[in-house]
């Protein structure tokens, strides 16, 4: 079988995206596809954007991105990650999107699984002093091995019925995990249903609301305090390391606090670590010297899924009074510990399982790629 190697952009038209005005997104109109919602190699539709055609005199056909469409993710974090649109939806290219238009002598999925092993060297080649970009001219100077479209269709149909039983054991995986995640929730609820005494916690605690400081405050260059906004830097116990940092502190959080999000996701609980100052989509709960920090943490882990603030708004959210409201059962300081600590042990377990479960993805994961690689003669 004779392989030939060739440039991409001499099999394969690339079209790339066009600058729709962020100004002009809105909840009803014609759906844009960006980069962010191009997610390990597939696109994610679920949170679309949109714009009002009557706003552009452009011909919109030639950003239609169909069923089907190949895409690849120009510039951003999701920079290099290639995907298909399996969505009936017609969407429209944004700007730092390009699709990939392959000629009679590609195959469109081969093409797809190729560029799937080439993530890590396209990041390697993107330039940009602020994020990752990788532009026209080097996605076409990809170099791309080709076997006869006859053999690049029998590969396809190959990783094809081989990936789909990968796939399968994968997603048992995944569920697994969910239900270990469910476990651990049904497990505090029933650890907290004891007949205890209950308390406010606006009694037992000091309830912060984060407020933002202005943009021009925040840098990433470690000056002033961390800077932490919402869900999205959470760990599974406590904080990620931060990225943003403020030099004008609003609102402080110290290390100890519990920190809860106030904002769409509502409810997610973390372990601050450090004096940072906390913006809108946080609150953060000081309990006084009777309780004990963590027995409040997996209390309000275990009534996170009731923990609903004010529906209808733009986002879901919950304020400083409605916290201060929370009921919460108040056993002695002793009781307290002894119940965190049996908390503690079989959590560890289950991690322990959690940890088993990971690590098995992560295998399938690097068997799929050493699959692809040989396959693919890359």
């Amino acid at each position: 079988m004779t392989w030939k190697l060739v440039k991409l952009g001499d099999v394969c038209h690339l079209k790339n995206g066009f600058a729709f005005k962020s100004k002009l997104f809105k909840d009803k109109g014609l759906p844009i596809l960006r980069i962010s919602n191009i997610q390990n190699e597939r696109i994610d539709i679920r949170r679309p954007v949109y714009f009002d055609a009557k706003d552009y005199n452009i011909d919109l056909k030639k950003y239609e991105v169909k069923t089907g469409d190949l895409l690849i993710a120009m510039s951003g974090a999701t920079t290099g990650k290639i995907g298909f649109n399996e969505s009936s939806t017609t969407f429209y290219l944004n700007q730092r999107v390009g699709k990939l238009v392959p000629g009679k002598d590609l195959d469109k999925k081969y093409l797809y699984y190729l560029l799937s092993t080439k993530v890590e060297e396209n990041l390697k080649i993107s330039k940009g002093a602020a994020q990752p970009n990788l532009s026209s001219e080097q996605i076409k100077n990809i170099d791309v091995s080709l076997p006869s479209i006859t053999e690049q269709k029998k590969i396809v149909a190959y990783l094809d019925s081989t990936f789909v039983k990968i796939n399968k054991t994968i997603s048992l995986i995944k569920e697994k995990k969910k239900e270990e995640k469910s476990f651990k929730i049904s497990l505090l609820k029933f650890i907290f249903s004891t007949n205890y005494p209950q308390k406010t916690i606006g009694e037992i605690a000091t309830v912060i609301a984060g407020q933002s400081p202005e943009g021009k405050y925040y840098n990433k260059a470690a000056k002033g305090i961390p800077f932490y906004q919402g869900k999205k830097e959470f760990g599974d116990y406590e904080l990620k390391r931060p990225s943003v940092w403020t030099t004008k502190t609003t609102k402080e959080s110290i290390k100890g606090d519990i920190l809860l999000s106030v904002r769409a996701p509502v409810g997610e609980t973390n372990f601050n670590n450090e004096k940072i100052c906390i913006g809108r989509g946080l609150a953060a709960i000081r309990t006084n010297k009777e309780y004990y920090p963590e027995f409040i943490y997996y209390f309000l882990n275990s009534i996170k899924n009731k923990i609903v603030g004010n529906t209808g708004a733009v986002f879901n959210s919950i304020n400083k009074k409605q916290i201060e409201n929370i009921k919460i059962p108040t056993p002695s300081f002793k009781d307290q510990t002894q119940i965190v600590n049996k908390i503690r042990l079989i959590f560890s377990l289950l991690d322990e399982i959690n940890l088993y479960s990971e690590q098995k993805l992560d295998n399938f994961n690097i068997l799929k790629s050493s699959i692809l690689k040989q396959e693919l003669r890359n």
